[in-house]
């Protein structure tokens, strides 16, 4: 995990954030998730990835 976002992560378990803050938190995680799959498919462009079967 990143460093900033596990901080972030650990930080909100320490201070026992309310749902809509780890809501948040969640909702960042997706759409880096989302950023790092884009980037990758950009980096290996026209070459196969390994995708994980739903």
């Amino acid at each position: 995990m990143h460093g900033p976002l596990s901080w972030v992560f650990g930080s909100a378990l320490m201070h026992n954030e309310s749902g809509a803050r780890w809501s948040e938190i969640l909702h960042e995680m997706v759409q880096l998730i989302h950023l790092q799959q884009i980037n990758l498919e950009l980096s290996f462009h026209g070459q196969p990835t390994a995708r994980f079967s739903d």
